[in-house]
C-alpha cells in the first residue's frame, strides 16, 4: 500500500518518492481505479513513475522520459500530412449530461455527442507520422525528443488496460458510460511497455458543425503517440501496461456516444 502526503492510501500504485508537492495535490484525481463485471475488465492506475515540466524537451525510451536541455534530435508535427484510412460520421457535441459510474472520467462529468446512426465501424489506419499529423498528432520513436507544450508540470503514469475493460466496464452504460470522444487543453503520451500491449488509440476530428471523422490506430511497442493540448481522442481500447502522459484540467470535455434514441452507440474497429 502505498501513500502520498495527503495521507491517502493507494492500494494498487507505486508512487514515486521525488514528485513535486504540485503533483502529489493531484494524486486523489489522477489515481483511478475502475472495476468492471468481468474476469480481467479491470482498468487501474498502477504507478506515478515521475513528472515532465512545462514546455521543456525530453527524450523518450520505454517507459521512460527523459529531461535534455541540449535536444539535438527534435520530432515535431510533420507538415506531410496524408489522409488516413477513415469513418466519416455525423453527430452533434451536446452539453447534455450522460451518466455512468463516478470513477469513469477522472475529468468530471460526460456530456453527450448525439450520433445519427446506432453503429459506427471505425477504420484502421496504419500508425504513420503522416497519418497521425492528420489528427495533430506526433509519433514518436525511441531515442527522439519532442517538446511537451503544457502550462503545467504533468505526472508520467502507468496504467493496465485488462484485455476485457472494453466489454466489462467501458461499454456498458450503467459503468464506464459507454464509447467516448474527449479533448482537453492539456497534452497527452501514450506508448506500450511491453510487446504485449494491444487495442486501439481512436484519433479524430471535427470537420464541420455536424461531421466528424475519426480513425482506429495500434501502437507499435517502442513507438509513443504524442497528442497536444485540443487533440480529440479515445485511449479506453488499449490494452495492456500504458506508460502515459495525463493529468486533471477543467478546460476539458470528454462525450458519450449515443444515437437519437439516447442509446450507447456501438462501435467496432475495422482492419483493411
Amino acid at each position: 500500500m502505498m501513500e502520498n502526503s495527503t495521507n491517502i492510501s493507494f492500494l494498487h500504485t507505486r508512487i514515486s518518492d521525488t514528485l513535486p508537492e504540485e503533483i502529489n495535490q493531484l494524486l486523489p484525481k489522477i489515481i483511478n481505479y475502475r472495476f468492471g463485471i468481468l474476469p480481467l475488465s479491470n482498468m487501474l492506475t498502477t504507478e506515478v513513475r515521475s513528472h515532465v515540466l512545462p514546455n521543456c524537451h525530453y527524450q523518450f525510451n520505454i517507459g521512460q522520459l527523459k529531461y535534455t536541455d541540449e535536444p539535438t534530435q527534435i520530432v515535431s508535427l510533420t507538415t506531410s500530412v496524408e489522409t488516413p484510412s477513415l469513418t466519416e460520421f455525423q453527430a452533434k457535441w451536446t452539453t447534455k449530461i450522460s451518466t455512468s459510474r463516478p470513477e469513469a472520467n477522472v475529468l468530471g462529468k460526460f456530456c453527450t455527442l448525439i450520433c445519427k446512426q446506432p453503429e459506427l465501424n471505425i477504420r484502421l489506419a496504419h500508425t504513420t507520422a503522416e497519418n497521425l499529423a492528420y489528427y495533430g498528432a506526433v509519433l514518436i520513436n525511441q531515442g527522439d525528443q519532442f517538446l511537451i507544450e503544457t502550462p503545467m508540470m504533468l505526472p508520467t503514469n502507468v496504467v493496465k488496460f485488462e484485455e476485457n475493460y472494453e466489454s466489462g466496464y467501458l461499454a456498458l452504460p450503467e459503468y464506464g458510460g459507454g464509447y467516448y470522444l474527449e479533448t482537453h487543453d492539456t497534452p497527452h503520451f501514450w506508448s506500450h511497455l511491453n510487446a504485449n500491449g494491444a487495442g486501439f488509440l481512436l484519433l479524430a476530428k471535427q470537420i464541420d458543425d455536424e461531421t466528424y471523422h475519426v480513425s482506429a490506430f495500434a501502437i507499435p511497442y517502442g513507438q509513443g503517440i504524442y497528442a497536444p493540448g485540443g487533440v480529440i481522442h479515445c485511449d479506453g481500447l488499449l490494452i495492456g501496461d500504458i506508460f502515459a502522459i495525463y493529468t486533471v484540467t477543467p478546460d476539458y470535455s470528454t462525450a458519450i456516444l449515443k444515437d437519437e434514441l439516447d442509446q450507447v452507440v456501438q462501435l467496432t474497429i475495422l482492419s483493411d
